[in-house]
């Protein structure tokens, strides 16, 4: 056996300086973090993951300057010098019964090294100074509540800010202002389960650029929702935001506490005294997946989804829950750089009212059954005429032809003023346009209003997207075998759209409803328009793949005569 190396005395005491931080047993998403260059980090996890201890560590190692990235290490010459940190209750505030809320100043407290403190917090200061340990001027960290006015938290620019558990938007928008002219960092860490994350949902994990989510997560999805993703899922939203998601199981702190209870146990077993087994041959150890499903209490899957996994599903109420920016918005620009092929399938669809704004959806389905919501055109009633409206239309529609054009059939009722349906009106327009030589016409029919089916076939179509996980990705095993599934893409221009996929949502006629999930058939109309659009051509029995060869050479002579006129 190896001679275990001798410390000297110094070197013995330098350890014992980092006591609390070399205790700590970092996480696989600790790594994983330490590795993103984004703005904005955010952590969606299970209760009791030990997300402040991870994410606290993370930050002494930027004040010592041993974070991998090195924009976000704090040197000598850093100018702004301030980490701020956001809890519910500030550190010297007490809260029910307990001698404080707030669960990051203990362990900044015990993670430091000795010695570092150069000022303490107090009930005249909530602000702890720091000796630089690189040499530079003080470092100071902050601590501030959700609690405080927001004008109270402005001033100067901040190097960092970490935010525990959840505020409300207003809060982390002002504190986004803190970091303009720094070009500093947000640091973010909660259970969805703790108040209202829709807009944490909406700002944050939508937006997301990157996702990670642990292997436990991402089984229990798979498992939940038959959804299997990646560890890390890359998306097209072009923001600097990266989420990251770990279950209560990911903590491996769980594993010594769970291997120190069998090793208790079984000695009351082999003495006589365990309640229940009364030798060492009939002790059963218990295992961390049984521990934690006793200790947290949840009753049904989607509570489990939140309490264990820090999955969001306070959005379910969405007609399209399924629905996920990261995931169904693409760049255009990067998957059709010379715009749609003009041999696929091409359909339009205007969800009509003669007083509220008019939606127009393109779509265009790949002979591989892909449909890809490529353009859309919202404009109101009372604003422009129809000639106005429909010329916007044939505009947006360049040269392609489209089969299939379907049109509210409350267009079929005649107008006050001349006796006309609108239906007419807007085919009249279209057949006079393309005589002039604008655009290649289509004649606008009613669309069916007796059935849901679009609808389900959409969802369908937003299920089997997450699944492939991007476009021209569809071949995927189905019994046994390979096929191509349907699925739905939105290209990024196409913003109403996006945003009426991800906010339309149930109405419920009393909280007790809500809460037992008994939704009415009614919903929110203010996002209902462009999804009825969508959803009536996918009720449409002519709106098909078709092979890519049959109007190929047609769409190219079209375009050929569009350049022409």
């Amino acid at each position: 056996m190896p001679d275990r190396p001798i410390l000297s005395p110094a070197e013995i005491e330098e350890a014992m300086r980092w006591e609390g931080y070399l205790a700590i047993n970092p996480t696989y998403a600790y790594a994983q973090m330490m590795k993103r260059h984004e703005r904005i980090i955010w952590f969606f996890t299970g209760n009791q993951w030990g997300k402040n201890a991870n994410i606290v560590k993370h930050y002494v190692d930027r004040i010592h300057g041993l974070h991998p990235v090195e924009a976000k290490n704090m040197r000598p010459d850093t100018k702004h010098r301030v980490i701020r940190l956001c809890s519910e209750k500030l550190p010297t505030e007490a809260g029910d019964g307990e001698e404080t809320k707030n669960t990051i100043y203990p362990v900044f407290k015990k993670m430091l090294p000795a010695g570092i403190i150069k000022k303490d917090i107090s009930q005249r200061s909530s602000t702890m100074s720091l000796h630089d340990p690189q040499g530079g001027k003080d470092i100071f960290l902050e601590f501030v509540s959700y609690e405080q006015a927001l004008q109270s938290q402005a001033g100067v620019q901040r190097f960092s800010i970490y935010v525990d558990e959840a505020c409300t938007k207003e809060f982390y928008m002002e504190n986004r202002v803190r970091l303009l002219a720094s070009y500093g960092d947000m640091v973010g860490g909660m259970t969805p389960a703790i108040g209202d994350v829709t807009w944490q949902s909406e700002e944050i994990f939508d937006r997301a650029s990157a996702i990670y989510r642990s292997k436990r997560v991402r089984a229990f999805l798979k498992d939940w929702k038959g959804i299997e993703y990646p560890e890390w899922q890359y998306t097209d939203t072009g923001s600097d935001i990266a989420v990251i998601m770990c279950a209560t199981d990911d903590n491996p702190s769980y594993d010594v506490l769970v291997a120190e209870i069998n090793t208790r146990e079984l000695e009351q077993a082999k003495s006589g005294t365990h309640p229940i087994y009364k030798t060492a041959e009939e002790y059963v150890p218990i295992t961390k997946e049984s521990y934690i499903t006793k200790n947290l209490g949840f009753y049904d899957k989607e509570s489990e989804a939140v309490r264990r996994y820090g999955i969001i599903t306070g959005v379910a109420e969405r007609m399209y829950e399924a629905f996920e920016m990261g995931t169904h918005v693409i760049d255009g620009d990067k998957y059709f750089p010379d715009g749609l092929p003009h041999g696929w399938m091409h359909g339009r669809a205007i969800d009509y009212h003669p007083s509220v704004d008019w939606h127009c959806a393109f779509v265009a389905i790949s002979p591989q059954d892909e449909w890809f919501v490529y353009n859309e055109v919202v404009m109101s009633p009372e604003r422009y005429i129809t000639k106005e409206i429909c010329s916007e239309i044939v505009k947006r529609s360049k040269d392609y032809v489209y089969r299939v054009n379907l049109i509210d059939p409350l267009s079929c009722v005649n107008q006050s003023n001349t006796g006309v349906p609108t239906k007419d009106d807007v085919n009249r327009e279209f057949y006079e346009l393309k005589r002039e030589g604008i655009g290649t016409g289509g004649y606008w029919s009613p669309w069916d209003t007796k059935s849901l089916r679009g609808r389900e076939q959409i969802r369908t179509r937003i299920k089997n997207s997450r699944i492939c996980g991007r476009p021209f990705n569809n071949r995927q095993p189905v019994f046994g075998r390979e096929e191509h599934i349907p699925t739905i893409w939105f290209l990024n221009n196409c913003r109403v759209g996006v945003d009426s996929f991800k906010n339309w949502k149930h109405n419920h006629t009393s909280q007790k409803a809500k809460e037992t999930k008994e939704a009415t058939e009614s919903f929110t109309q203010k996002w209902s328009h462009f999804c009825m659009a969508v959803e009536c051509l996918a009720k449409e029995q002519g709106f098909k793949p078709r092979a890519e060869r049959d109007h190929a050479e047609q769409g190219r002579k079209t375009s050929e005569q569009y350049g022409r006129r």
